[in-house]
């Protein structure tokens, strides 16, 4: 028998109760592994605490793992839960291994809020997949390069999308495709050069963070050009030329005026790439 590994309800947050006492509705569970605990006696399995609700697994909206199993098939039990688990809306891990799980993409379809922090990593777990109604996308802390599995997806209604402290060394294509995307964090990672052409059609736009990313050296006109950009964040880029660093990081209309005094003297070069500014 497969035995579970122990978990404590990290948060158990909005049960609405009956006159009698019984949870009807559970909107929220989140888990932490324990290991070494000396009170595991008097704790509840994640498979045992689903079963006191299973009698109403449509009302279970929010599950976060922090933590890891401690063997593979435990992922395999969790999984079979969370497989009846028809209305989850946010799904996160935290320093877990989603690769193992075998979650059926079509249960997870619905999700808005989606984490895989500190999961290490290297591409996205095929769990996604089926995931058109991401509102919301945070694989930061991993050690991804690109973002290939998320070309095959609809993410239309993806409005925050959080990369900080990867690998990439560009933006990745998949965000060309992300037009309705409001703000994106990118800051951490090796990023050395942008293009203009990576930004063009995200016309809703309004927060993009490129700190420490020092081998960024040019601000693409495209970008600095969007209509809704108000926060353009270039902490940490001390190496920027174009316009230097000591201007950029004055705002962003000082930037968007360099533009425009070139163009107004003759003197505009096509450019590509990146730095916090703030309009004003």
């Amino acid at each position: 028998m497969i035995s579970l590994p122990l978990f404590t309800v990290f948060a158990v947050i909005w049960c609405q109760k009956s006159t009698q006492g019984v949870h009807e509705s559970i909107e929220e569970i989140r888990w932490r592994a324990v290991t070494e605990n000396p009170l595991t006696t008097q704790l509840m399995t994640l498979t045992q605490f689903l079963q006191q609700c299973s009698h109403t697994p449509h009302t279970v909206n929010d599950i976060v793992f922090n933590g890891t199993f401690a063997v593979a098939e435990d992922y395999v039990e969790c999984s079979k839960i969370i497989n009846q688990l028809p209305n989850v809306r946010r799904f996160a891990m935290v320093n877990a291994q989603p690769m193992l799980f075998r979650v059926q993409p079509n249960v997870l379809w619905q999700v808005h809020d989606l984490a895989f922090r500190s999961c290490r990593l290297s591409r996205l777990p095929y769990l996604m997949f089926g995931m058109n109604q991401l509102y919301s996308l945070d694989v930061s802390c991993n050690y991804l390069t690109d973002l290939v599995e998320l070309e095959v997806l609809n993410l239309h209604n993806l409005k925050k999308l959080f990369l900080s402290r990867n690998k990439f060394s560009f933006v990745p294509r998949a965000i060309h495709k992300m037009k309705r995307v409001a703000k994106i964090d990118m800051s951490s990672n090796q990023i050395s050069m942008l293009n203009g052409e990576e930004f063009r059609e995200l016309v809703w736009l309004k927060e993009l963070d490129l700190s420490l990313n020092p081998g960024i050296q040019v601000i693409p006109e495209e970008l600095v050009n969007l209509p809704h950009l108000t926060h353009l964040n270039i902490t940490g880029l001390n190496g920027l030329k174009k316009p230097a660093y000591s201007l950029a990081k004055k705002g962003l209309e000082h930037v968007r005026k360099y533009f425009y005094d070139l163009h107004k003297t003759g003197w505009f070069e096509s450019t590509a790439t990146s730095a916090v500014v703030r309009n004003g």
